[in-house]
């Protein structure tokens, strides 16, 4: 061949198998930023994808060279296959002359090769590599292991993979164009049933289509065991034991759900029975329990507290001894926060816990109550936070709460399913205020922590209803299932949805992003976060005194606002008596005309009667302060 069709072939690209000790990378390569292979490995691999495909099916995909004076090649297109390759020789996994395809090019159009390799490529559609997937296991045969090899990756992601494929296709569909994102396919994986997934997705509104509302839905009627204090107080373990069924979220391992939840309610129960047992040889006049103790369970209760006596020189003692590993383990956190050994850290923790338990325990042997407290005062076995929790020196009839007089008629009183209901909504009105107010949010949020640190975390009924741990409300639609289309709900979307486009999908990330924000950012995502974290949801009305009405009153809120008495949203769910009741309040003229209807005409007549009159029930009152 001579020097001008040798130029020609160099021009066109020449295709040759060159030997790997021959290759470099070429210094103009257009790609600066050189592949971190050490990034990439798979957890449980010390070989990365690329690497693993290599092995498996040889290099897919040739490098574009440039031939050097010296008789090198300059790889100009393929620095990260030509650093994979590299490493592989290192491992003595290939050997030095390993034949790697090439392209042989002039450099002025392997600089152009080079640059359209790198900005042209279209990578694949996550959905179009899991239906791959699928087909290679499913029509081929071909075995998960098999197909992680082919791939690089491990078999568990080639089963999550496996997984996502056999999601309904209306749903894949969504997120094939578009309209539905990866988080949110994971979610419904935790639904087998096709035709459930499409109800789960479908059926909730596009702005509420969060992988959380998703994920919640797919496993109502289970319990997560990572959300619920009630399968914390049980255990996994115990669980288990008792022939209970538990299932693993494939995409979030931390994510346990318990599938009999009338099983966990019969072993908490046995377990703070068993507790009460104990209470109960302490003498007190009662002892009851209470499988979720909220502020407006105690709130017919005044309490008595034990009073403190000093510390023996044993106790002493002891307590210095627990003060000094206290501060030894802490001060080890401290240096383990500065290394990567979490495994250690969390041992430190556990035993930290334990050590701070027992000197608790010194404090608490070192109170005791009155001999006259115990005949009239009881106590209540709850749990708080996944623990046993005992409440004593509680007195009955002497709280905020009424007590109802002897004899008297009864009168019509909301269900507690109707009270939730309307209180779902009156959350949802609280959230856009305090989303909206910065100040207050903070105001509440330091109320919690103030009473957390100089009042020793003891409870009164004034306590504001924030959750400073900030536990996210509940969903609402399980208490009031209109409380969706609620302007509440809207507006508080408004607010809420910039914040999701704006906040980054990788929690290592966030820190880095919530630092540059503005006071004034950060003031109004507090209020965000303290807003789900808001719940005035309650089985009866308050008295003016408790922490929501205070909210409430700070708010200015006015239910009529948001909320409005229809025969769906109210009259027909509830007792006749209380319609009329209501009626007797915006129509007293027309309460005897309505008492000689049925009770569905009654609630169609109370509709039309309320309309404009911004009537509410006492439980959506916003209460004066007594």
């Amino acid at each position: 061949m001579n020097g001008l069709d040798h130029q020609k072939h160099v021009d066109e690209g020449e295709w040759r198998l060159i030997p790997l000790n021959k290759l470099r990378r070429a210094a103009g390569n257009v790609r600066k930023v050189k592949a971190n292979l050490h990034q990439l490995r798979d957890v449980d691999s010390a070989l990365t994808p690329m690497q693993h495909s290599i092995m498996a099916q040889g290099l897919l995909q040739n490098l574009i060279v440039v031939e050097a004076i010296d008789g090198g090649f300059d790889v100009w297109g393929g620095g990260e296959r030509l650093a994979n390759l590299n490493d592989l020789l290192a491992k003595e996994m290939i050997k030095e002359d390993h034949k790697v395809m090439c392209r042989v090019m002039a450099e002025e159009l392997a600089r152009i090769a080079s640059l359209s390799e790198n900005t042209h490529r279209s990578p694949m559609h996550p959905a179009d590599e899991f239906d791959a997937m699928s087909l290679m296991v499913n029509d081929e045969g071909r075995s998960v292991e098999d197909v992680a090899a082919i791939f690089g990756f491990t078999p568990g992601v080639i089963k999550r993979r496996l997984r996502l494929a056999s999601l309904s296709p209306k749903v894949m569909t969504e997120f094939r164009e578009g309209r539905a994102d990866l988080e949110q396919m994971m979610a419904l994986t935790l639904a087998s049933d096709h035709c459930v997934q499409e109800d789960i997705y479908f059926n909730l509104p596009e702005g509420r289509r969060w992988a959380s509302s998703l994920r919640e839905l797919a496993t109502r009627g289970e319990i997560n065991l990572r959300q619920s204090n009630l399968a914390a107080f049980v255990t996994l373990e115990t669980y288990e034991a008792a022939g209970g069924v538990s299932r693993q979220d494939m995409f979030d391992d931390k994510n346990i759900f318990l599938e009999d939840a009338l099983l966990v309610q019969k072993l908490a129960t046995e377990k703070l029975e068993g507790a009460a047992e104990q209470v109960r040889a302490e003498g007190w006049s009662w002892v009851e329990v209470v499988q979720e103790c909220k502020y407006e369970t105690l709130q017919p209760f005044s309490r008595i507290y034990p009073v403190r006596r000093e510390l023996t020189a044993g106790e002493t003692s002891a307590a210095a001894a627990l003060d000094a590993e206290i501060i030894a383990m802490e001060t080890r956190l401290l240096e383990l926060e500065e290394t990567d050994d979490s495994a250690e850290a969390e041992s430190v923790r556990e035993c930290l816990e334990q050590i701070e338990e027992a000197r608790e325990a010194i404090d608490f042997e070192a109170t005791e109550f009155l001999t006259e407290h115990y005949s009239t005062a009881g106590a209540i076995v709850t749990i708080q936070r996944g623990k046993l929790e005992i409440i004593r020196g509680l007195q009955k009839g002497t709280g905020r709460g009424k007590v109802e007089t002897a004899g008297a008629e009864a009168p019509a009183k909301l269900s507690e399913r109707m009270a939730r209901q309307l209180t779902a909504h009156k959350t949802a009105a609280l959230q856009v205020a305090i989303a909206s107010d910065p100040k207050l949010a903070l105001a509440s949020t330091l109320h919690r922590l103030v009473m957390s640190v100089f009042h020793n975390q003891r409870w009164y009924a004034g306590a504001l209803p924030v959750n400073v741990s900030i536990e996210q409300t509940p969903n609402l639609e399980e208490y009031a299932t209109d409380v969706g289309n609620s302007s509440a709900c809207k507006n508080f979307e408004k607010l809420v949805s910039p914040w999701r486009k704006r906040l980054p999908n990788d929690p290592a990330k966030l820190f880095t992003v919530l630092l540059k924000l503005s006071m004034t950012d950060l003031n109004q995502l507090l209020a965000v976060c303290v807003a789900l974290s808001t719940n005035v949801i309650a089985s009866r009305a308050t008295d003016g005194t408790t922490g929501s009405d205070a909210l409430a009153r700070t708010c200015k809120l006015d239910m009529s606002k948001s909320w409005v008495a229809t025969a769906e949203s109210y009259f027909s769910q509830v007792p006749k008596r209380l319609v009329l009741e209501a009626v007797k309040e915006f129509a007293p003229d027309q309460v005897e005309r309505l008492s000689n209807l049925r009770k569905g005409e009654i609630s169609i007549e109370a509709e039309k009667l309320a309309k404009g009159k911004d009537w509410l029930p006492l439980i959506l009152h916003t209460n004066s302060a007594k």
